[in-house]
């Protein structure tokens, strides 16, 4: 009897350390969603952007959208495009975020790879990946 005390005890303590490291610590684990938004025409150009979900509240360091033509652009090796107009709603438990981004001096012809990102005191997170050629 005294082990399954022990065994329990230890579960119990395993599962609050990683609870609590997660929780106050890793920014990323918390989002449960995000999606990069359709490229649409502008008068100046196209914009795009990012929709954000996340089960508590993320500080952003950086936002918006980065872009290639290239697949799989990354904030370390290609374009980026600052996030503006960001809307945020945090409400028990349930974060959402939403921003647009501007892409401009786009070449006719060519075809652009692009993502969403946050980047946060844990790392940065992209959305999912989206195509589209300049015509």
């Amino acid at each position: 009897m005294a082990w399954h005390l022990f065994r329990l005890f230890f579960i119990i303590s395993g599962s609050v350390i990683i609870l609590t490291g997660c929780e106050h610590d890793d920014d990323l684990v918390a989002i449960t969603s995000f999606v990069t938004i359709e490229p649409s025409i502008t008068t100046t150009g196209f914009e795009t952007g990012g929709r954000l979900a996340a089960n508590r509240k993320i500080e952003f360091l950086e936002y918006g959208v980065v872009y290639s033509t290239s697949v799989n652009p990354t904030t370390e090796n290609d374009i980026i495009s600052p996030g503006t107009d960001l809307i945020v709603s945090d409400n028990r438990n349930r974060f959402s975020a939403e921003f647009k981004s501007p892409l401009t001096l786009l070449n006719p012809g060519t075809t652009y790879y692009i993502k969403a990102f946050v980047s946060t005191r844990s790392g940065t997170a992209y959305g999912n990946q989206i195509s589209f050629t300049v015509n």
